[in-house]
């Protein structure tokens, strides 16, 4: 019997995507769809820091309803060095 697993991108995927993927038969990365138009996880994921919990938003650049394979980060601020400077808890 196969196991496939069907994902949609992640700004930053969840751990247990990658031991599903390990057990799946076959993977489909499903970025041929509309990209949401309000908050969603392919732009943004939630750390633990040690203040607690925060997210992390990545700015992306689109034209209204665009899919998702089309549609980038907006590079018009630094927004990776801001990311960069959380601490994570360990």
């Amino acid at each position: 019997m196969k196991k496939i697993v069907i994902s949609q991108p992640m700004f930053l995927p969840w751990y247990g995507l990658f031991e599903q993927i390990r057990m799946s038969s076959v993977y489909i990365h499903y970025d041929d769809i509309q990209f949401p138009l309000g908050r969603s996880f392919m732009s943004r994921v939630q750390i633990v820091t040690s203040s607690g919990s925060e997210w992390l938003t990545a700015p992306v650049r689109r034209k209204g309803k665009e899919i998702i394979n089309k549609v980038y980060f907006d590079e018009s601020f630094n927004w990776r060095e801001k990311h960069l400077k959380k601490q994570n808890k360990t």
